[in-house]
């Protein structure tokens, strides 16, 4: 399942390139002249896949605010994508997602905007599908993507699908569930939730109301039953105690309702990029 979601997320790159690459390079782009020489722009004019990691890490900090406008990150965006998602960037991914809000990306044209929403997803996807690491974790994550896309619960969907699946893909969604509880779950009743873990106020407010919602919290009460006396069993049940306690007494034991507990079927049916089905 890691393999499909990786796949998925290659196409999503993919559907970012075929959309973008009708916007030039422009050699008389807006450009601070204290911050930015001419050198500096003129190396951005090299074709995409030929632009070293670091002046496309120094164009991701400089974007919009001191080098080009929107019209300039959208030809430069998929490339920015690619390195996004290989970690070769070597920058937080929310400079990134916040240069796609500073671009106002939810104002582009529809075909544009499909291409960056299904990127958000499939990016998201490929990282609620591996096991918690270093590298990647779904909070921190989910806090990349909601810096450009404030409504989350498509993505919160997309995890509690996860949650009911099965196998690996249970797990690793298990994990991270339980990651972001015993990073952060006793913040969730208190003013500092929001600013823990998100810029915006509302992404924060939904992921709190579905953190302690009866159905993540029955998944969970699940998942310690299902992995006691496995190597993770202490620790989801620690994460299951958390919620617990979070959670309004009257909640306890409250079945799950079908309209919060989507058809675990339903993960792989992100939606796909731009003239394009995604291949099974």
């Amino acid at each position: 399942m890691p393999a499909a979601r990786r796949r998925a997320l290659s196409h999503a790159v993919a559907g970012l390139h075929r959309t973008f690459h009708r916007y030039p390079y422009r050699p008389a782009m807006p450009a601070c002249p204290h911050c930015v020489s001419d050198a500096d722009l003129r190396r951005l004019g090299r074709p995409l896949d030929e632009l070293a990691v670091d002046e496309v890490r120094r164009y991701a900090r400089k974007a919009i605010t001191t080098r080009g406008d929107a019209r300039d990150f959208k030809r430069m965006l998929p490339r920015l994508a690619e390195l996004m998602i290989t970690d070769s960037l070597a920058v937080d991914p929310q400079l990134v997602t916040g240069k796609l809000r500073r671009a106002a990306w939810q104002h582009w044209p529809e075909p544009e905007q499909a291409a960056v929403h299904h990127f958000l997803r499939a990016w998201w996807a490929e990282g609620l599908a591996e096991p918690p690491s270093s590298g990647c974790c779904a909070y921190r994550r989910l806090a990349a993507v909601a810096v450009a896309d404030t409504d989350i619960s498509p993505y919160l969907d997309d995890w509690q699908r996860a949650l009911a699946a099965d196998g690996p893909v249970r797990l690793a969604a298990v994990l991270h569930l339980v990651k972001l509880v015993i990073d952060h779950g006793g913040l969730v009743d208190d003013a500092g939730w929001t600013e823990a873990l998100f810029d915006e106020p509302a992404a924060g407010a939904a992921l709190a109301a579905w953190l302690t919602g009866s159905t993540t919290v029955i998944q969970l009460e699940r998942a310690a039953y299902d992995y006691a006396g496995s190597p993770h069993g202490q620790r989801v049940a620690a994460a299951t105690a958390v919620l617990e306690d979070q959670r309004p007494p009257a909640w306890l034991g409250a079945p799950i309702e079908s309209a919060d507990a989507p058809d675990a079927g339903a993960l792989d049916q992100l939606p796909a990029p731009p003239g394009q089905k995604l291949r099974r």
